[in-house]
């Protein structure tokens, strides 16, 4: 039997038909497809729209030169701007590493860098010359210049985030000039230095948004992934002066997502609520609002954020990471009664006893037109919050969602109950621990993975 040669294969692999191509380009990881693209004239053609929706759809840039550099040649492209949906906007940032007064001899020019780790393989000179860079960007107006110039030529672009989940070109370019990655954590709240870039890079995405018309309908500030602090509200303060300019020049952002830190990082202490309110209010066209909190924010803060906040026509609104009690979540619901359709509680603990998650659901059932509603990992003073699923292997499901008319609403409300940590279920109408809670023919009982309905 004679071995097919690796020439012999790869002729027969541009034998295939052009739709067989298209199809092993999409399964590819996005390295092997540019790798694929190399073979030869004929594949790169055929391949060419797969490889625009799968290296084109979202891209990430940072606040650094050759980064922004980059999203602006790409913008300008004629077959890879349109592709183009979604643009996260990177805090990866150099940090700047103060000198040893201590030790003679390892001062730069300008007294800012010092050799921390003589002998290992850290540029130390590249690295200067990229902070330099990177300031002249940030502080100069180069990188708003950059920003608007890129929003205004993405002509399809629709949603834009600020993040840490994820590392841009520019970062990794980084390394290998100078040894190490960028930063893109905030270590606390004394991280002074973190929190100060991810300001300046809030503060002039949304310049760069003001000064263009642009297609863009959803923002997303979700910095908080791989062990970061959130955003905290003062964070996202804009001066006066500028704010004032803001409202006179809205942006048609209609969909904002916010991973909020809920604490006061102001010397001044004048709380966080007010910086997050003014901020949420730059945005009139607003029509979906989602608010994560992390860490969870307790009942007594959020009960004046609930009491305050008011979007005149949201449509859509998630609220996760908080401590509650009914009536406030109640209150915060009913002051959008008459325009909103869907909502999501996520990760919401309500101290009151009793039946209060029956009650809310019925009061949105009874006084609102909502199309959906979403619970997941909800909490009450008894336990988790679990609906009963229809057979007897389904067993119970921490998250569920209620649509459709009133009965349906009924429905899905009579199958709720409260699950406790040591896996008896409490019937919330009368506040008792069952142990075999009857529900019809069926009894509640712990596995080791889930809980799971039995026959009676």
């Amino acid at each position: 039997m004679t071995v097919p040669s690796r020439h012999s294969k790869m002729s027969i692999l541009f034998t295939c038909p052009n739709e067989v191509l298209c199809m092993i380009a999409h399964q590819l990881r996005r390295v092997d497809l540019l790798a694929f693209r190399l073979t030869s004239r004929r594949v790169c053609n055929i391949i060419q729209p797969a490889f625009i929706k799968i290296c084109f759809r979202t891209r990430y840039v940072m606040l650094q030169q050759r980064s922004l550099e980059n999203i602006l040649e790409i913008s300008q492209h004629p077959s890879f701007s349109p592709a183009v949906r979604t643009l996260g906007i990177c805090v990866d940032y150099l940090r700047m590493i103060l000198f040893d007064f201590s030790t003679p001899g390892v001062f730069w020019r300008r007294g800012r860098l010092r050799r921390e780790r003589e002998g290992s393989n850290h540029n130390w000179d590249v690295y200067e010359h990229l902070w330099d860079e990177q300031e002249c960007t940030i502080h100069s107006g180069l990188a708003v210049l950059y920003l608007s110039r890129s929003f205004a030529a993405f002509k399809n672009l629709e949603c834009l985030e600020i993040t840490n989940a994820h590392r841009p070109w520019g970062a990794k370019a980084q390394k290998e000039l100078t040894g190490s990655l960028p930063t893109n954590t905030i270590r606390s709240e004394e991280d002074f230095e973190s929190i100060s870039v991810v300001r300046q890079a809030i503060y002039r995405v949304l310049i760069s948004l003001v000064s263009v018309s642009s297609s863009l309908e959803e923002l997303r500030i979700s910095v908080g992934n791989s062990g970061s602090m959130a955003v905290a509200p003062c964070m996202l303060e804009i001066p006066k002066p500028c704010l004032r300019y803001f409202r006179c020049r809205p942006v048609g952002i209609s969909r904002l997502s916010l991973r909020i830190c809920p604490v006061d990082l102001n010397s001044e202490g004048n709380g966080w609520i007010p910086y997050l309110l003014d901020f949420i209010a730059l945005f009139i066209q607003l029509r979906e609002l989602k608010l994560v909190f992390k860490p969870l924010v307790e009942s007594e803060h959020f009960t004046e954020l609930a009491q305050t906040l008011r979007v005149q026509h949201l449509r859509s609104l998630t609220i996760e990471g908080v401590h509650c009690t009914q009536d406030v979540m109640t209150g915060l619901l009913l002051g959008h009664r008459d325009t909103l359709e869907v909502v999501k509680l996520a990760s919401v603990t309500m101290a009151d006893k009793g039946d209060s998650w029956k009650s809310l659901l019925c009061t949105m059932r009874d006084e609102f037109s909502i199309q959906s509603c979403i619970i997941a990992d909800c909490a009450g003073a008894n336990g988790s919050v679990q609906y009963v699923l229809g057979g007897c292997d389904e067993g119970l499901q921490e998250e569920f969602e209620i649509r459709g008319n009133t009965d349906d609403w009924t429905t899905v409300i009579d199958k709720i109950m409260m699950l406790t940590d040591s896996g008896s279920v409490v019937d919330e109408s009368e506040n008792i621990d069952v142990e075999d809670y009857d529900l019809g023919t069926h009894t509640v009982t712990e596995s080791t993975d889930r809980y799971t309905l039995q026959p009676v």
